[in-house]
């Protein structure tokens, strides 16, 4: 559950005694209106209605759900209009004529986002950023579905990144900054993004240097040992490409140089160890599935063993089981080199 928002009257009390020695009072306002979007921002708001309208001494309100609610107590219908993501509703409100400057009571139809904007703007993540970089930002739904704007599902992302990169991706980086320490599964629940898509994000923010490595929390906890830089290595490329292919494969994209001094087999078998120990404890963990290989590794051995009898061509296994004809070879050479050396 989100955390509690401190109360409008201790944020009012907040506010009247600050900002009092600024020469500048449109600064001053900003800076006032950034630090109470600290302390709201990622927070819950209260549950009560705001009132946004009102008819014949009666309110619209609207509540954090984004359902804004008829002066009869009912709950409004929205209108979709072509060309428009936000849906829109109609209310009355008081309004100033500009001919004659009187107020006067007029229906209008209004903006659902901009109503939500309007009334819940600090709690929303991003709201800081925005606040202090006017005109850059912009309010959007967590999963792109304009037909939920409920206060969970709203966020302050970059104009240009969202307009450069799309939706999802303009919000996973703004994640990443409103909550750096959060856990990439804990990022994909909050955005509905793959881990993979979130992991490919914090790398490339790490890169940029906008974002700290960090190594996954989960990690010392999964393998039960502790965790090196090498280790978390190997783990974000099985998280990003999982277990399609070979350890030795694996072992020459992740250490080229290593890989092409290691000529025999101990070499080999010293540079995969790593590979082999990580990729085993997270399939037992249940974080990565086995591979079509590792699943009929038996299987496959024995039908090797016994091709005077079934006469299968290594290509027919493979295509048995789903497998490459070359990973059939290789399993097939081990058992003859293993076969050879106990005759020796």
């Amino acid at each position: 559950m989100a955390k509690k928002g401190l109360s409008g009257i201790a944020l009012a009390r907040q506010r009247n005694t600050m900002g009092k020695n600024y020469t500048s009072s449109e600064i001053t306002d900003r800076f006032i209106e950034w630090l109470l979007g600290r302390l709201r921002e990622g927070t819950e708001p209260p549950e009560w209605r705001i009132a946004i309208g009102v008819y014949h001494q009666k309110y619209y309100t609207l509540d954090r759900d984004w359902y804004v609610w008829g002066f009869n107590g009912e709950k409004m219908k929205y209108l979709s209009l072509p060309r428009k993501k936000a849906p829109r509703v109609r209310i009355h409100k008081l309004i100033k004529d500009p001919s004659t400057w009187e107020i006067i009571n007029k229906e209008v139809e209004i903006n659902v986002l901009k109503l939500m904007e309007k009334e819940f703007w600090s709690y929303f993540p991003g709201y800081a950023k925005a606040i202090m970089n006017p005109g850059e930002y912009m309010l959007v739904p967590i999963d792109d579905d304009w037909q939920n704007l409920s206060w969970k599902n709203l966020i302050f992302v970059s104009k240009k990144e969202y307009n450069e990169q799309g939706t999802k991706r303009a919000i996973v980086k703004l994640f990443f900054q409103a909550f750096p320490n959060a856990s990439d599964q804990e990022l994909a629940e909050k955005t509905g993004v793959s881990r993979v898509h979130i992991r490919r994000v914090r790398k490339e923010l790490e890169g940029s240097g906008r974002l700290e490595p960090k190594i996954p929390d989960q990690l010392k906890s999964v393998l039960g040992f502790d965790v090196t830089s090498l280790h978390v290595k190997i783990y974000e490329y099985f998280m990003i490409n999982g277990v399609k292919k070979s350890n030795l494969e694996i072992a020459r994209e992740l250490f080229p140089q290593q890989a092409e001094q290691a000529t025999t087999n101990a070499a080999k078998n010293l540079l995969t160890a790593p590979i082999v120990r990580i990729k085993k404890r997270l399939i037992e963990k249940g974080v990565l599935e086995e591979s079509p290989l590792q699943k009929h590794r038996d299987e496959v051995i024995n039908l090797l063993k016994n091709k005077n009898s079934n006469h299968l061509t290594n290509q027919q296994i493979a295509d048995q089981f789903g497998l490459k004809k070359a990973q059939v070879d290789n399993l097939s050479r081990t058992l003859l080199s293993k076969k050879k050396g106990s005759a020796e």
